[in-house]
């Protein structure tokens, strides 16, 4: 720590010439004393409290007139001139001081000091009920602790509090009392200015918090959080002498002048000695600093690095006057620290006079922070000459060159390994932050270097660079591979590498004489190449272009690399994604040497196609269907009509999956009926790499009741009754171009609704019936047509009419202010609206409505429709609105204000396009009611809302009553160390605070007493609650939480799902995803009985030929076979990554289950006859034991592919029987 050197702080009492009850010193006012201090004491003679007087102040000479004894002394410092009052309150409330306690010719309780210091006395015998008249009120005497309190009554301001306890001996008739004052945990500040050579802003952003706890007695835990602090590598003038001292993080904080009117005499700090070894250093109070008005300003280091700051522990004790020393020890975990992530990066350029294109190509460093390690990857050339600019005697070899930086700017140093020390890398200038590593010298270690975060010896951060995996080139001779991205040399051909890939590194390993290339990077699927070749099967795919070169003859497999050196290779599992190289060559004695090379692609990531689209393929039975492809889902909707033989089974949908290039994939729609909704399945499940996933929210079961059609109609503006008449002509012009055809609201969200109100629709006989009424009613407005054929319909049938449900908004302009220059803005009132209609036509786009309202002798002559029923539709989801400009609204940017019939106002900005008229879109996404558009940002009135949404305490239950949340823990748990996640229900609140601390996700709260969450809402009301620990019961274990996103509660599979995660049998295809619908292979679910067996060792043995040592499902597929689970084929593989059938995994379970019998001998499904002789048994067991069923047909399906799903409710069925 550092300070600023102050004049002394204190100045000895002045010999004070004492009067009876109140006494001043001589002298005038000077500004050396600006913290009141206040000294308190009773005793029973005047001898003891001269002697006690002196020895709180420091005076020299005190005098007491009188003897009477008993008396009670203040003595005070540092007041100056203003009025001042004592109060000395007993435990109850009850105020000891007397009315004449200033004196007895005073007619008030304040008194005013003619100089700097001050003496009041009473004598506790000058007493009377209630203190009338007297110096000391007698009802409150009595033994115990007081309250004493000095008041500036100018200003108001309590400026010093103490503590004295009175206790009275020979039946009261002595008194003595002792000062009790506690310094308790005081209150820090920010310093006010930085010191030295840096201002505080250098240093630091934002204001701490210093949330302060009792550690013991005496002891105080003080955790700084709130600010931000920045790396600082100049700070010479913090330390001179030390330069460890000069770089690192560093904070300014204040500390309290005084407490209760004690003015600090000692500080001691920690600090490092001149061999930067830890010390303290005690300053006293002729040394301190200047003072921050009544606080002292102080610069602490924290530390090198943010890890080493985080981890610091910083003591401070402090002596104020007479109370014992307090020791207040700073963490600062809770600060904001600046990444010191290290980014690498290969230099471009010169280094030590060789150009690094000469030792270096494709250098590419990837940084993983979790792991403190940076990999580089790429190729290393030979230097065979001596590079004499380079340090050291072995200055031939293999170099890699780069360039290190971190976001903090914190200085690094590099771990010279031939040496064994740290070297500082370059902090500045044009050689900041490079390096030049020689990998020879990093052999026995692996090929692995160190650097550290940090400029000091001791300390820092560590962090490796990992070459190992640099492709080392000895020989020209050596396969050199670079990824290709320019034009591929295929006749009529004009993709490029770059169309291929991206990314593509690349590493190196020999072992047993052959060199295993392997590469990482992307691969894009090609949906057509028919240039690559004539092979169907390989006209699509993933690719990887690459350029080979050697000083030799290039073979890949059988056949010479073409003369170009290019090579394009096509993705395949069926050759484990390897290809293999030769290089032949001249050896030193001229003879043929083969190098063999095995290019490893099976780490590229294999991208899939991109969807373009879906539409309806022909053949499609199932009626109503309508296939979209957005966000990444086939969308499915429409009204589907089950077959007439089921209702609960449906025609399969047939759709095409558009990949572009004029490559389309056929596609089959299973349904699965889940209560009255549809689930949809693909077969096959993957194109082009995409699994394919469906969202079926608006694909409804056509009920019996639902309408004949149902549909979108255009929305229908108008203006409001309530509009003030001055604005009636403008609002007429925006209501007159929202009727617009380009007005709408987003079509499928109003489609989905439409269906929705369909399908609750009344039966068509009622809706006929209604209609009738209204056509008796008007029958003379209604046109004959429409009225003979309603008519008839209600007598004859109803075939000759439809009913129609149209869903529409409906657009009030409600209000519109205006200026010279036009519109400036304008609110309307957004409905959504559902009106059921009988029409004698059937298309609905040729639907004319009969205006009941209409006064215009023909307005209703090409009516053929009535509306029956309109109803307002309540739409919640994000939805898109279109709307069509005025002419007037000149403005070039749009902001929309959207309140909500509940007063919650919104904020949206528009996107204007086009021209006469201009469209104008947003999107609403918090359902409908009042936009106002105008040009200008508005500014909503900030929210008062500062509830609490959820709280979180790790996996324990929470319960709430009223503000009082309860965490329920198991006995014995340590509370100590709770993580907590607080949601507010408004996003905009300014921020929470837990027993003072600012909220961060995921921090650790303290429940051994009960925690205070204090949040502060936008408009800075705040609302407190509590968070207590109970640990009389033990929480029930936490409920399985769905992280899949795929399997959706009430899907015939979900509690399969839930059962096989749950256990550890199953996890998913990603973290969010089950893919129940996509088939299983023998190796999945070898892996799912070893995960249930507990995953035992297996010793390796090559069992398999397609198994290789290393595959993720190698030890499961092995233990399969030595438990007789799973048999391999008569050409020694094991197929494992062949699709499962229904009968086969049914096989493997029952050869699991160690072959039990079956107890009857035949199956009853209509396709029995289809199940292999090997099957039949196990089929027979499954069935018996429920562990399988018929598809909805009534078939067994045995030859039909085993999907996700199926798997799963199979072995829940098994094991949660068993």
């Amino acid at each position: 720590m550092a300070k600023k050197f102050l004049s002394a702080l204190l100045a000895v009492l002045m010999v004070i010439s004492m009067v009876p009850m109140a006494a001043m010193a001589e002298g005038e006012f000077t500004a050396a004393e600006k913290v009141p201090t206040l000294a308190v004491g009773a005793n029973d003679s005047n001898t003891d409290a001269v002697a006690a007087i002196k020895k709180a102040v420091g005076a020299s000479n005190v005098t007491l007139e009188g003897d009477q004894g008993n008396i009670l002394w203040f003595a005070m410092t540092g007041l100056g001139a203003d009025n001042y009052s004592l109060s000395v309150k007993s435990a109850s409330g009850a105020e000891l001081l007397g009315d004449k306690y200033v004196g007895y010719d005073k007619e008030t309780r304040n008194f005013k000091p003619t100089g700097e210091k001050y003496l009041i006395y009473v004598s506790l015998d000058n007493k009377a009920a209630g203190g009338e008249g007297q110096q000391v009120n007698e009802d409150a005497l009595a033994d115990g602790a007081y309250t004493v309190t000095l008041t500036n009554q100018d200003t108001g301001r309590v400026v010093a509090t103490e503590t004295i306890t009175l206790a009275s001996t020979e039946s009261g008739a002595k008194w003595n009392g002792k000062q009790t004052t506690n310094a308790g945990g005081i209150e820090f500040k920010v310093a006010s200015q930085g010191q030295f050579d840096k201002g505080l802003s250098d240093l630091q952003t934002g204001t701490p918090t210093f949330n302060v706890t009792s550690a013991g007695t005496n002891k105080w835990n003080v955790e700084v959080g709130g600010a931000s602090v920045k790396y600082v590598s100049d700070y010479t003038d913090f330390n001179g002498t030390l330069t460890q001292e000069q770089h690192g993080y560093y904070l300014g904080i204040s500390i309290p002048k005084a407490v209760n009117g004690n003015i600090v005499s000692k500080m001691t700090l920690p600090c490092l000695d001149e061999n930067g070894k830890p010390d303290t250093k005690d300053l006293t109070a002729d040394v301190f600093t200047e003072y921050n008005d009544s606080y002292c300003d102080l610069i602490i280091r924290l530390g090198e690095t943010a890890e080493e700051a985080k981890a610091a522990s910083k003591a401070i004790k402090l002596t104020y006057g007479g109370i014992a020393e307090q020791t207040y020890t700073f963490t600062f975990s809770g600060l904001t620290f600046p990444s010191e992530k290290v980014e690498a990066k290969a230099i471009d350029g010169t280094v030590l006079g060789k150009q690094t294109s000469t030792i270096q190509s494709n250098i590419v460093a990837e940084t993983n922070e979790e792991t403190k390690t940076i990999t580089v990857t790429g190729t290393a050339y030979q230097v065979k000459e001596a590079w004499t600019e380079y340090s050291g005697s072995n200055n031939t070899g293999y170099f890699v060159a780069l360039e290190l930086t971190n976001p903090a700017g914190v200085a690094m140093q590099l771990y010279s390994p031939t040496e064994d020390l740290w070297k500082n890398i370059d902090n500045s200038g044009a050689d900041k932050g490079k390096i030049l590593t020689r990998l020879d010298n990093l052999k026995e270690d692996g090929y692995k270097g160190k650097i550290k975060v940090g400029a000091n010896e001791e300390g820092g951060t560590e962090w490796t660079i990992d070459y190992s995996g640099v492709d080392m080139l000895e020989a020209t001779t050596d396969l050199q591979v670079d990824a290709f991205d320019g034009l591929i040399n295929l006749e009529g051909s004009s993709k490029k590498g770059s169309d291929l890939q991206s990314d593509i590194t690349f590493s190196r390993k020999k072992a047993n004489n052959v060199t295993t290339i392997s590469f990482r990077g992307n691969s894009n699927y090609i949906p057509k190449w028919t240039q690559f070749s004539s092979i169907p099967a390989e006209q699509e795919g993933n690719y990887i272009a690459l350029k080979l070169t050697a000083d030799g003859t290039i073979k890949v497999g059988e056949s010479a690399l073409t003369a170009d050196g290019q090579l394009v290779v096509i993705l395949c599992e069926s050759n484990d994604y390897k290809v293999n190289v030769t290089v032949t060559h001249k050896n030193a004695e001229n003879q043929d040497v083969t190098d063999k090379y095995v290019l490893d692609f099976s780490a590229v990531k294999r991208l899939p196609a991109e969807i373009k689209g879906v539409e309806l393929a022909g053949g499609n039975t199932l009626t109503g269907l309508m296939p979209d492809y957005k966000d990444g889902k086939i969308v499915l909707s429409g009204m589907v009509e089950p077959k007439s033989s089921n209702e609960n089974l449906f025609n399969d949908g047939k759709i095409k999956i558009d990949l572009g290039e004029d490559n389309k994939k056929d596609v089959t729609i299973r349904f699965i009926k889940n209560g009255d909704k549809l689930e949809a399945a693909a077969d096959p499940a993957v194109i082009a790499g995409n699994t394919l996933e469906f969202d079926t929210s608006m694909l409804f079961i056509k009920s019996a009741n639902a309408t004949d059609d149902a549909t979108t109609a255009a929305p229908v503006p108008s203006v409001s009754e309530t509009i003030p008449e001055e604005q009636k002509e403008a609002a007429k012009e925006i209501s007159k171009a929202l009727a617009n055809n380009k007005t709408k609201i987003e079509e499928a969200i109003l489609q989905k609704y439409a269906y929705e109100v369909s399908n609750n629709s009344a039966a068509k006989e009622t809706l006929v019936a209604d209609a009738a009424k209204i056509v008796a009613e008007n029958a003379d407005k209604v046109p004959e047509t429409l009225k003979v054929n309603i008519e008839a319909a209600v007598e004859d049938g109803l075939d000759g009419v439809s009913t129609i449900v149209q869903t529409y908004a409906k657009i009030d302009v409600v209000s519109v202010e205006t200026s010279e220059d036009g519109t400036t803005s304008f609110e309307i009132s957004i409905t959504p609206m559902a009106r059921t209609v009988v029409s004698t036509v059937a298309d609905p786009s040729k639907v004319q409505l009969f205006d009941p309202n209409a006064t215009e002798a023909n307005a209703n002559r090409r009516a053929n429709a009535i509306v029956v029923k309109d109803e307002e539709v309540k739409i919640g989801e994000s939805t898109k609105v279109t709307l069509a400009l005025p002419d007037a609204y000149k403005a070039a940017t749009a902001f929309i204000k959207h309140v909500k019939d509940s007063g919650e106002a919104y904020v949206y900005e528009g996107k204007i396009t086009g021209a006469s008229p201009r469209i104008l879109e947003f999107t609403s996404e918090h359902g409908f009611s009042s936009f106002t558009i105008s040009a200008e940002k508005p500014v909503l009135d900030p929210s008062s809302d500062a509830t609490l949404s959820e709280v979180k305490v790790g996996e324990y239950e929470v319960t709430k009553v009223d503000n009082a949340y309860t965490v329920k823990v198991p006995e014995g748990t340590d509370v100590t160390k709770l993580p907590l996640t607080l949601t507010a229900t408004d996003s905009k609140i300014k921020g929470i605070t837990v027993n003072g601390t600012a909220y961060t996700e995921g921090m650790e709260v303290d429940l051994t007493t009960a925690a205070t969450i204090v949040v502060t809402a936008e408009d800075g009301s705040t609302a407190t609650y509590t968070l207590t620990a109970d640990d009389g019961t033990v929480a029930p274990p936490k409920p399985w939480e769905n992280p899949f996103t795929d399997v959706k509660e009430g899907a015939w599979y979900y509690n399969a799902v839930k059962y096989a995660n749950e256990n550890g049998l199953m996890d998913g295809t990603s973290a969010d995803k089950f893919s129940p619908r996509v088939n299983l292979t023998r190796a999945q679910f070898a892996q799912i009985l070893y995960n249930a067996e507990g995953n035992p060792d297996v010793t390796w043995t090559d069992k398999f030929s397609d198994v290789k040592e290393g595959a993720w499902y190698a030890k499961a597929v092995i233990w399969a076979a030595e438990n007789n689970v799973l048999a391999g084929y008569a050409n020694g593989t094991a197929r494992p990554n062949s699709i499962v059938t229904r009968e086969d995994l049914v096989s493997l379970l029952w050869r699991y289950a160690g072959k039990p019998a079956p107890t009857g001998t035949t199956l009853d499904f209509s396709d029995a006859s289809k199940v292999s002789s090997y099957a039949k048994d196990a089929l027979l067991w499954a069935v018996e034991n429920k562990i399988i069923s018929g598809r909805a047909n009534g078939e067994l399906d045995p030859k039909g592919n085993a999907q996700r799903a199926e798997a799963a409710q199979m072995l829940m069925q098994y094991f949660s029987n068993k």
